[in-house]
């Protein structure tokens, strides 16, 4: 099954995270069309108030028409800035559609490294999301492409004075498709016409 990724044009409902350079729009910070520039420019969470970040991401026509899409999910590039730190630092991706939300799998961070770590629903099963949260229903291409999608700080630090570092750079909009032109991969489904 064919995966579009699409790129953040703007910013979403929730821009709660910090970017960087100042004064960078939150979307141009992710916005990396052709690899991550790292630290070059992100957006950061440093707080335990379970900050949300969303974005905003192409739209238009995915040609040829299709099936129900599969599901969408978030692709990003993340690190923590500091070893030794006693907290965990976590973080999910969210979905909201008609400004209804849904979480995926929260991700922990190795303590033991700052390099920049790439997660997405190609390889976590459970950042992607099967059902529209505004219906309840398999995504229409429509809702698939109309939906924000982010991620939400979820670290709590332990301590007087603690505080984390969670950067975010490189976003991506992931689109699983069936188009209607391709033959069938399980039986039962003989493409165009059928």
């Amino acid at each position: 099954m064919p995966v579009v990724e699409l790129l953040p044009v703007g910013n979403g409902a929730f821009s709660t995270w910090t970017a960087s350079p100042a004064g960078t729009p939150h979307w141009r910070a992710v916005f990396d069309p052709v690899a991550a520039d790292d630290d070059a420019s992100f957006v950061r969470s440093g707080d335990d108030t379970q900050k949300v970040e969303t974005f905003l991401y192409e739209t238009g026509r995915l040609s040829p028409r299709v099936r129900p899409v599969s599901w969408i999910g978030l692709k990003a590039r993340v690190r923590r800035t500091a070893l030794g730190f006693a907290e965990n630092v976590r973080f999910a991706p969210r979905v909201y559609s008609s400004g209804i939300a849904a979480q995926g799998s929260t991700i922990i961070l190795p303590r033991a490294t700052t390099s920049w770590l790439d997660y997405g629903p190609q390889t976590i099963a459970a950042w992607r999301f099967f059902l529209d949260p505004a219906t309840g229903r398999p995504w229409t291409d429509a809702a698939a492409l109309s939906a924000e999608l982010g991620m939400v700080d979820l670290t709590f630090d332990e301590g007087p004075g603690a505080q984390h570092d969670l950067r975010w750079t490189l976003a991506r909009k992931v689109i699983n498709v069936n188009y209607w032109d391709r033959p069938a991969v399980r039986g039962g489904d003989r493409g165009a016409g059928q």
